[in-house]
């Protein structure tokens, strides 16, 4: 798995961002290098690690919890850069939660903008895969990512995924296709369209 720049999994809350990171985590696991997992959402995805656990061996898996965006935005320009070598992926879950709150939107804008392009510094620079999860706000013409201008900018592959069943993947960048996935036990399953 190679990329040049990040990927950017988005949706609303339900669809499937979380499990299918997790599952992306877990089948590269085994890898030489490490992956970290950076939890914004505040919430423990500790159960469904518990889960995945019985039929992934997720030992190469370093997980971080970030509880605010002062603490994200420290975390991804200061921290990272001085560990980026230890890890193969990097996941993001979600980059733009904790934006969603900050009461200056002139400078949370400007700090996720800067994260993002960091972001994509690791993925075009050090090779490095690198995920971010993105949340979605009610627009009067649809859902749209909290942020989008600058997080899509920077992503060289958008994915928004869709509840249903099966739910679905919609590649919109750089080409359309979909694909279609089953949450279960061990992760999720790919299936045909119905």
């Amino acid at each position: 798995m190679r990329n040049r720049g990040p990927i950017l999994v988005y949706g609303e809350a339900g669809s499937g961002k979380t499990n299918l990171a997790l599952y992306i985590a877990a089948l590269n696991s085994s890898s030489a290098k490490k992956i970290l997992y950076v939890n914004t959402e505040g919430w423990s995805i500790k159960a469904r690690i518990i889960d995945l656990s019985k039929y992934w061996d997720l030992g190469n898996i370093d997980f971080v919890d970030i509880i605010s965006f002062r603490q994200q935005t420290l975390f991804v320009l200061r921290r990272l850069p001085r560990i980026i070598d230890r890890y193969n992926i990097v996941i993001i879950d979600t980059i733009n939660n904790l934006y969603r709150v900050e009461e200056d939107i002139d400078a949370a804008t400007r700090s996720l903008s800067t994260q993002m392009a960091m972001l994509y510094s690791f993925a075009t620079d050090y090779l490095k895969n690198v995920f971010v999860l993105g949340q979605v706000k009610a627009e009067d013409e649809g859902e749209e990512v909290s942020g989008s201008t600058y997080i899509k900018y920077w992503s060289t592959i958008i994915m928004r995924l869709e509840r249903g069943k099966p739910r679905r993947i919609v590649v919109e960048k750089p080409e359309r296709m979909e694909l279609f996935f089953e949450i279960n036990e061990r992760g999720i399953r790919w299936v045909e369209a119905h």
